[in-house]
């Protein structure tokens, strides 16, 4: 038997799953919809009215959509029990598998940082080239 704390959060994981994907599709159900409702003045609608409507319609379509989900989700949840024994194999296997990826030959060493030997050019600089121009108008579409 399962404890009332697991089955709130998994009640709460399973409603906010569903919310945030359903939402999404619902954002762009309505992006689609602004694009289109232009097309209902043409038929002697009012766009604002047809748009509201709509999206009142899509938005009680996506809470129903919602509930539906979160409750076909729940009732097909297993639940299997882990044992302490089984989840103590697992700690070192972790373990084991990061001091291997640790010593491994190819292991990727620290990069030295390049330095400067000169001074950088400003961009409202004079040119390096000696033309009087400002490096912006000069050169630095070359090598900016």
């Amino acid at each position: 038997m399962i404890g009332v704390g697991p089955m709130s959060e998994l009640s709460k994981v399973l409603i906010l799953q569903s919310i945030d994907r359903f939402w999404m599709e619902h954002l762009d159900n309505m992006q689609d919809l602004r694009e289109g409702i232009s097309l209902r003045n043409l038929a002697q609608r009012d766009p604002l009215v047809e748009y509201k409507n709509e999206g009142f319609r899509l938005f009680d379509t996506m809470l129903k959509t919602i509930d539906e989900n979160v409750v076909n989700r729940f009732f097909k949840v297993r639940v299997v029990r882990r044992e302490e024994a089984l989840r103590a194999p697992i700690k070192t296997e972790k373990e084991e598998v990061k001091s291997i990826s640790d010593n491994r030959p190819g292991k990727i060493a620290k990069q030295q940082t390049i330095k400067r030997d000169q001074k950088k050019i400003g961009r409202n600089d004079p040119c390096p080239c000696g033309s009087g121009k400002k490096y912006k108008k000069c050169h630095y579409p070359e090598f900016g």
